[in-house]
């Protein structure tokens, strides 16, 4: 038994006897069966793919021969998932913009011909403004049926506000995720597997992870080539007739029922975790491929818990039900939702009756025609079998209930009892090394947002081997570095970092990680440098000023210092440690009159 399987076994037999139940966390697929050849035990080194095809022409270009199409699609909620504010479909109401949660903080948002400018204030208890911080937002992400959020865009660089417009409800409030007292303003990163899903096509230059080049969307909002895939070939194909080649251009309607499927699991699939694998990018997705060419993702269950579900699970849902399962998969997406347009209100009931018609027959109805025709039901078949759930992860929201359930209320619990499992084909089609490398960068994440040493052990015996047939792997590399600090082997982290900084001088997330570590290890030269190649890197994270502050102030530099922190606190003037610091570097310096006022907004910001 190795070393490190020894250790696991003790550190589960202290949890347990210390009374501590880690198998309420969700479980991962254990590790593939050793008695199998692995990559590694055939010594086949993995090679990169192939990126796959450009060759993008833009919607405009598709409207010149499908007109109609494309005006239709203009009344789908997909052709308005992302927009320039200003140009964005007016919904939201810009005369009531104030709103106060819980708490000292207040937020606003005014619009100007400029621009759309959202604000973030605090005050005393006496109601003196503390501080009132207004942040342009440039982007709106949403068609605004169920809301919209706000994209803040710094030199390429996208960052979430934490205001959002409910339409529900008709209100502004504060985002999904963000907790009055405590969340990450205007600084929560917006990366690539989140953007590419809200909008068409992106300007990224290939290994610049969640950096965009200006302007940094070449179409806004989701189009044609997000399903049928790029199309100056289909475009030349049809320009130059008598060829014998066949129509590059993708048809999901004509793809198996998997492929079908994946066109929209692409972004109806979240999942418990989503794993891109070696070698791929969040932008590497083309209609007819298997979604496990480009991610591995984990699921459990429906997602759903009596009448509340979390956001982007209906692909889970749809899985688990009888018209899917009866149907031998031929059910899917598009059997029910046409891509091409977007029923009105008003044909909403009509349009999905008429798709359960396809199958049933209004007889095979259990309940009366009349009972069906209550004005509360209206003979609408989804009121009954697909009715709104709230969205538990989402606040002022809802969801239709991809169940398709026979007696509404009545659910098969045997599916959601099920643990976390692989998506799709990936159990079989993946080698258990690839599988492996999944498990473990989902081990990795969930061990670090848990605190939990166990799962970090794990995912080094599952990663180790990875690095021996693609020690290119620089996520698996980084994965490395972060479980092996949880485990205190600082020198081992360290070294796995800078194993991916040589392969990448520019890993943002690398430098981000030595900076603070030889910050921590007191190692302030060191620190510095990584801190600085860091920031240019990312100069928008308010937490590294303060580091930068703290670490110019050790090595003598307390002008130096004084400028990073008052940067830090341009993007945060709520950052009560760096109003002190400030306080204390002014008293260093004799400067009394600024180490009193600083000294006044910590008191300011901590009473």
């Amino acid at each position: 038994m190795s070393i490190q399987k020894i250790l696991i076994a003790g550190l589960l037999l202290i949890l347990v006897l210390g009374g501590i139940y880690w198998a309420t966390i969700p479980k991962i697929p254990p590790p593939s069966n050793t008695t199998q050849k692995t990559d590694e035990q055939n010594e086949v080194r993995w090679q990169k793919p192939t990126p796959p095809s450009e060759g993008y022409t833009g919607s405009q270009s598709c409207a010149e021969c499908h007109a109609e199409l494309y005006n239709s699609f203009q009344t789908h909620p997909m052709a308005h998932a992302l927009s320039p504010v200003l140009e964005a479909d007016p919904l939201e109401n810009y005369i009531e913009t104030e709103f106060a949660p819980i708490g000292s903080k207040q937020y606003r948002v005014d619009r100007t011909e400029s621009g759309v400018f959202h604000h973030e204030i605090m005050t005393t208890a006496e109601g003196n403004v503390v501080y009132d911080q207004g942040v342009e937002v440039e982007f709106a992400v949403g068609s605004g049926q169920r809301g919209r959020s706000y994209i803040v865009n710094r030199d390429g660089q996208f960052f979430q506000s934490p205001i959002t417009w409910y339409s529900g409800e008709k209100k502004w409030a504060l985002s999904p995720g963000y907790l009055p007292e405590s969340h990450k303003r205007f600084g929560r990163r917006i990366v690539d597997g989140c953007i590419v899903c809200h909008s068409g096509r992106l300007n990224f230059q290939r290994g610049e992870d969640h950096h965009y080049q200006d302007p940094p969307f070449f179409e806004h909002s989701i189009g044609c080539e997000n399903c049928h895939g790029p199309g100056t070939e289909h475009a030349a194909f049809h320009r130059s007739p008598g060829q014998s080649k066949n129509d590059p251009i993708v048809n999901p309607a004509k793809l198996n029922a998997k492929l079908r499927d994946d066109v929209c699991s692409q972004c109806h699939l979240q999942g418990e975790g989503r794993i891109l694998r070696y070698g791929r990018t969040d932008h590497d997705f083309r209609p007819g491929m298997a979604l496990e060419e480009i991610w591995v993702t984990f699921v459990r269950g429906t997602r759903a818990d009596g009448l509340r579900t979390r956001a982007v699970s209906h692909v889970e849902q749809m899985h688990s039900s009888q018209c899917y399962l009866q149907s031998q998969q031929q059910l899917g997406c598009i059997s029910c939702h046409d891509p091409h347009s977007y029923p009105q209100p008003s044909q909403r009931i009509t349009v999905y009756r008429k798709a359960c018609l396809n199958c049933h027959t209004n007889e095979a109805c259990g309940v009366s025609l009349s009972e069906r025709s209550q004005q509360k039901f209206d003979n609408s078949c989804i009121a009954c079998h697909m009715p709104r759930l709230s969205a538990s992860d989402v606040p002022h929201t809802t969801q239709t209930d991809h169940r398709i359930l026979k007696n509404p209320g009545e659910t098969d619990a045997s599916f959601d009892q099920e643990g976390i499992r692989l998506f799709g084909s990936a159990e079989k089609t993946l080698t258990p090394l690839q599988k492996d490398r999944a498990r473990g960068l989902l081990k990795v994440s969930q061990a670090e947002s848990q605190k939990f040493q166990v799962m970090a052990l794990e995912a080094i015996e599952l990663l180790e081997p990875v690095v021996n047939v693609a020690d290119d792997d620089l996520p698996v590399l980084y994965a490395l570095g972060i479980a092996s600090q949880m485990l205190g082997q600082d020198a081992q982290a360290e070294s796995y970092w800078l194993k991916v900084l040589e392969q990448n001088p520019q890993h943002e997330f690398a430098l981000e990680q030595l900076a603070i570590f030889y910050h921590d290890q007191s190692q302030y030269k060191l620190a510095l440098e990584y801190m600085q190649r860091y920031l240019k890197r990312n100069p928008w994270r308010e937490e590294m000023h303060g580091r930068h502050a703290h670490i110019l102030g050790q090595l003598g530099r307390t002008e130096e210092g004084i400028t990073a922190a008052k940067t830090g606190l341009m993007l945060n003037p709520s950052f009560a440690a760096l109003y002190g610091w400030l306080s204390e570097a002014y008293e260093r310096l004799n400067r009394p009159e600024q180490a009193k006022e600083y000294h006044e907004k910590w008191q300011q910001l901590t009473q």
